[in-house]
């Protein structure tokens, strides 16, 4: 396989077999759009694609985190199997709102005010869970149906906010 290079106006990628990267998209566009003659981008839907600040501009919907506070460990291998099967349901029943889906804490340590490190939390907080949701209402609606609350644990959501970025 020969490695080959692709210059658009914008961007250099490298590709395989000619082909643009995947990962890419305004170079794969851009690459094809060159590739089949049409040089008045302007004028074609794909402009957008070249353009990633006009994507960003785009509002998004509101992002929430699901905190794990608490909860009992399973009396058994068996019941901790029928409680993480009935978990990824409820995580498969949210469809396309889920962005981060079930992340556990392990090993965790606390640094102190001043500097000092212990080993372990001072919360309760085992894990969280990143959704989509129109609204806060909506976000809790989907918290309310967890089966975390089953275990005696409790969820915590919060609205995230995006920071502006440094440049």
């Amino acid at each position: 396989m020969a490695l080959t290079q692709q210059r658009t106006r914008r961007h250099l990628t490298y590709s395989w077999r000619g082909r643009p990267n995947r990962h890419s998209v305004c170079t794969s566009l851009r690459f094809w759009q060159i590739r089949a003659g049409l040089n008045e981008r302007r004028s074609t839907w794909r402009y957008a694609y070249c353009n990633s600040k006009l994507l960003n501009k785009e509002k998004a919907m509101p992002q929430y985190f699901i905190s794990y506070l608490g909860g009992n460990k399973p009396s058994s291998p068996e019941e901790g199997k029928r409680h993480f099967a009935k978990y990824k349901e409820w995580l498969s029943s949210l469809g396309d709102s889920v962005i981060s889906p079930a992340n556990p804490f392990k090993n965790t340590s606390t640094v102190n005010p001043d500097g000092t490190v212990t080993a372990g939390s001072t919360t309760s907080m085992s894990g969280y869970t990143i959704i989509e949701a129109d609204s806060m209402e909506a976000a809790l609606s989907m918290a309310k149906a967890c089966p975390f609350l089953d275990i005696g644990g409790s969820l915590e959501v919060s609205e995230l906010i995006e920071m502006p970025r440094q440049k």
